[in-house]
């Protein structure tokens, strides 16, 4: 019985012919790309142009112009973003690693599901569903602490976008919502197939 990339091959030869240059194909990874590579030669019999074979990840950044910095340097590119909006009040950047990893999911989260930020960050106070935790008057202390926090990650969120796409980098979530935003008329592919893909964000949707 055929694999699932041998039954792909077949398809994009059927439906494509020999002309798989023109084409691009996106993949759970890129170890698959290399065994539909094997198996469209095998089908074909003959040397052929392979199509262009992409993550979705890499689909996203070729779309968006942005490439996605690892952990490492974004957390740095975050601490300086959070200096700025911080100000005086900015802790050391050994601090700052203790909660930042988080907070930096959560924002690459919001980005890829294309959540408008302006919303998103208002104050907790005037979030209708939080009634019945930040309606007393006057709020404790930790409360307090949480209303300052929320709205320093909308500052810092803000900040570090705009600092991010000045370098043409972004978060995961960063490029996949630019990859929308920016999505050209038209590509350079005359076919762009996806298999084998699932759990989608709302920007990769």
């Amino acid at each position: 019985m055929a694999t699932f990339l041998e039954q792909l091959a077949e398809a994009l030869l059927r439906e494509q012919g020999h002309a798989l240059g023109e084409v691009a194909v996106v993949l759970p990874s890129q170890r698959a790309g290399l065994y539909l590579r094997d198996a469209l030669a095998r089908q074909a019999g003959r040397a052929l142009w392979s199509p262009e074979v992409f993550t979705l990840s890499s689909f996203m950044e070729r779309l968006s112009g942005l490439r996605t910095l690892p952990m490492e340097e974004l957390l740095f590119e975050a601490y300086e973003a959070y200096r700025t909006v911080a100000g005086p009040e900015a802790r050391a950047l050994e601090d700052f690693i203790d909660w930042a990893p988080v907070t930096l999911a959560d924002m690459s989260e919001a980005d890829a599901n294309m959540v408008r930020l302006d919303g998103f960050y208002r104050d907790l106070r005037s979030w209708e569903e939080l009634d019945w935790s930040f309606n007393v008057d006057p709020l404790s202390d930790g409360q307090q602490r949480m209303v300052r926090y929320w709205a320093l990650a909308g500052k810092l969120h803000f900040a570090l976008n705009e600092r991010l796409l000045g370098k043409n980098v972004g978060t995961s979530g960063l490029v996949e919502r630019m990859a929308v935003e920016r999505t050209p008329a038209a590509f350079a592919w005359k076919g762009i197939w996806f298999a084998g893909l699932n759990a989608f964000t709302v920007a990769e949707q």
